[in-house]
């Protein structure tokens, strides 16, 4: 595949128009309908009816009815305006990041792997402290995306305004502690909490947050960065023999047999270095053997140099 017939490279890899919702990524569809859905739950859970809130939150009571779906709708029911705005704007943020390293696929398995043992964690929280009350939010999802984020890059400062006011940079590894210090905190000022009418503590799930954390970190540990060193260990040679032709990768060269013989002038983007980036676009750029990315860092260089000699 040519560079310029990569996904990647078009101005509109779906051909739909622009704001067109083929074109959409996975973090706006979800974001849509979160939003649709509290949107929906104003007009339809009026106090002291809440049929939305009733049917689709999460409790030991409903999962006690046989209510197991609420286990998957729980997250997109939000109990109040910053509930939802504070849920979207961590995912669109955390999750245009986490979507450069990860498939759309991969994004979604985190994503609802995190809304999923974030809400079974609350449920056993909640069974240990005999107290039972209605789990909602995509918090759960949202915590997943931010542990996958970090504990891919721990170490990567990222510059933001706190309360779109104050300028702050942080490493993603300071964020996370911020962020578990706070729920640690949270949950122990939660003991102490008044009691409601029907003696529930009305509080935040912040177990749901430590599940969806754990999900996030243990799907890039145990899951995404195995699938990434699989082809590398396993089928390193079999790979590029096969997905990109008859290639060998030796002391970073690569020797094409197939252009072995060939007195055509060297292209502007040779078909090794195009194999390569197609191998990235694929499976990204953790996916790359050390021969691959010097041979990349090398291509790098005699490119820059051959377009200061074109000048």
């Amino acid at each position: 595949m040519s560079i310029y017939n990569r996904e990647y490279m078009k101005e509109n890899p779906s051909g739909a128009s622009p704001g067109h919702p083929s074109s959409w990524s996975v973090i706006t569809w979800l974001i849509v309908i979160n939003c649709s859905a509290y949107l929906l739950s104003l007009l339809i859970d009026v106090p002291p009816k809440e049929p939305m809130a009733d049917s689709l939150s999460l409790s030991l009571s409903g999962i006690a009815s046989f209510k197991v779906w609420t286990l998957f709708t729980y997250q997109f029911i939000h109990g109040h305006l910053l509930h939802v705005a504070g849920n979207m704007l961590i995912l669109f943020f955390i999750g245009r990041l986490l979507l450069q390293m990860a498939s759309p696929r991969q994004f979604i398995e985190i994503y609802f792997a995190g809304a999923i043992f974030g809400g079974v964690s609350q449920l056993l929280f909640n069974l240990a402290t005999r107290e039972d009350g209605l789990i909602m939010g995509a918090s759960g999802a949202v915590m997943a995306v931010l542990l996958a984020l970090a504990t891919l890059i721990p170490n990567q400062t990222l510059n933001f305004l706190l309360f779109f006011i104050f300028p702050i940079k942080m490493k993603m590894k300071q964020i996370v502690m911020i962020v578990i210090f706070i729920d640690v905190l949270g949950l122990l000022f939660g003991f102490f909490a008044s009691r409601d009418a029907t003696g529930s503590r009305s509080v935040v799930a912040h177990f749901a947050h430590f599940g969806g954390m754990l999900a996030g970190w243990a799907y890039i540990k145990l899951w995404f960065t195995r699938s990434k060193r699989a082809p590398a260990s396993r089928k390193r040679n079999q790979t590029l023999m096969e997905r990109f032709g008859i290639r060998r990768i030796k002391n970073a060269q690569i020797s094409d047999q197939s252009h072995k013989h060939s007195s055509n002038p060297e292209p502007f983007v040779s078909a090794d270095v195009d194999a390569i980036l197609d191998k990235i676009n694929d499976q990204g750029f953790q996916s790359l053997s050390k021969e691959e990315q010097k041979l990349l860092e090398k291509s790098s260089n005699r490119l820059s140099k051959r377009l200061d000699k074109d000048q």
